[in-house]
């Protein structure tokens, strides 16, 4: 799980200064929203999840099905899901915002 958050965080980063390389002087505000939009996303499949799995016979069902989703009931599982999509969202939203901070000022300094 922890190579996962390694990978996400160097994808976030080669993402921040390949864009600070080939587009200062592109108009940021799509790649903005993009990345504050895939942010909010993963924010909201935690509350999703926990929404999903309130109902004890529904819960069973997913449990008892194929291969990804029988590993679905342990709580170390969900717990471990659960954080890494609230990293991954953080760190979409961060960066899109960080790109639209830089965008600004090289539109005022220039």
């Amino acid at each position: 799980m922890e190579g996962l958050h390694i990978l996400v965080a160097a994808g976030l980063l080669a993402l921040y200064w390949w864009y600070k390389r080939f587009f200062e002087n592109w108009n940021s505000q799509f790649l903005t929203y993009v990345l504050v939009g895939v942010g909010s996303v993963f924010l909201a499949f935690p509350i999703i999840l926990s929404f999903y799995l309130s109902d004890y016979r529904y819960r069973l069902w997913i449990i008892q099905g194929p291969a990804p989703f029988d590993k679905m009931g342990g709580g170390p599982f969900l717990i471990g899901k659960a954080i890494s999509w609230l990293i991954i969202g953080f760190g979409l939203i961060i960066v899109g915002l960080q790109l639209r901070l830089h965008a600004d000022k090289k539109s005022k300094s220039g």
